[in-house]
């Protein structure tokens, strides 16, 4: 089986979209051709269907393919013109009519028609990658099985916070991290200014705070250049959202209003809004 690499969209070539709905799952693909008629694929899109869903007719599951594809490359088609391929003629006249009588068809059609789309029909064989993307059918787990999904999930999160949240409780074991040593640079030069519930660390060389006498001590962090750092430096490991780098945070550091700190920082994120716009 060859890869396929997803191609970066041209302004100067036309968008085409191939939707289709099977039995059990609805999909798609946006492409653009080349100068020699070849695919250009812009984004694929593949979606179970709910119970509910796969009792549809025929018409509304392909119906509801081109919603999901349309809603799904909304970024790239809205604005522009696009050429629609299915494979199920009744779903053209639908389309084209004004007497459709059913009022999910009705919201459905009123969403599609913000679009500039031109729908055309096409033979099955010719509609084989959108085709393909409709039949993916995901097995279901029994029991035993998701219980062991859940047990390898949590042995990878205590694997990702051995490997990068501990530094930042066994800290002692990092005294040559300049991060660290700015810290208790930090917090000498800000001893004046230290929180009533601060508490001196011997062991560790450093100010902690315990706002819960049931969890561990935080470490009181007095400088908002080196919580960014902090900050900066877990978000990059994996570019999660602000809300998970803020979870973690909370149990390890020290900092009045962290939450609003960590949204405002990762909301800002370059990486993380190129990778949204293409959600």
């Amino acid at each position: 089986m060859k890869a396929v690499a997803v191609s970066t969209y041209d302004g100067k070539r036309p968008l085409y979209l191939a939707t289709d709905g099977s039995d059990f799952a609805i999909g798609g693909i946006l492409y653009q051709l080349t100068d020699k008629n070849e695919v250009k694929p812009l984004g694929f899109f593949s979606k179970s269907l709910n119970v509910a869903q796969q009792s549809y007719g025929a018409l509304d599951k392909e119906l509801l393919a081109l919603e999901g594809c349309v809603k799904h490359f909304h970024y790239l088609l809205e604005g522009n013109h696009c050429t629609v391929y299915v494979d199920h003629k009744p779903l053209v006249n639908i389309i084209n009519s004004k007497n459709c009588k059913l009022r999910f068809r009705k919201l459905r059609l009123l969403y599609l028609s913000e679009f500039d789309l031109d729908i055309q029909h096409v033979d099955g064989v010719d509609n084989k990658i959108a085709d393909q993307l409709s039949r993916i059918k995901l097995r279901q787990l029994d029991k035993a099985e998701a219980n062991q999904v859940s047990h390898e999930n949590k042995e990878q999160e205590a694997e990702y916070a051995t490997q990068f949240v501990a530094p930042l409780t066994k800290f002692t074991k990092f005294l040559n991290n300049e991060w660290l040593q700015n810290i208790r640079v930090a917090q000498s030069q800000m001893a004046h200014n230290l929180p009533a519930q601060a508490e001196w660390n011997k062991k560790d060389s450093v100010w902690v705070i315990s706002t819960n006498p049931k969890q561990r001590a935080l470490i009181w962090i007095p400088d908002e250049s080196i919580l960014e750092t902090i900050i900066k430096m877990d978000h990059e490991w994996g570019h999660f959202s602000w809300k998970q780098t803020y979870q973690r945070l909370r149990r390890l550091v020290y900092w009045p209003e962290l939450r609003k700190k960590v949204k405002l920082m990762l909301d800002n994120c370059d990486m993380c809004q190129r990778v949204k716009a293409f959600k």
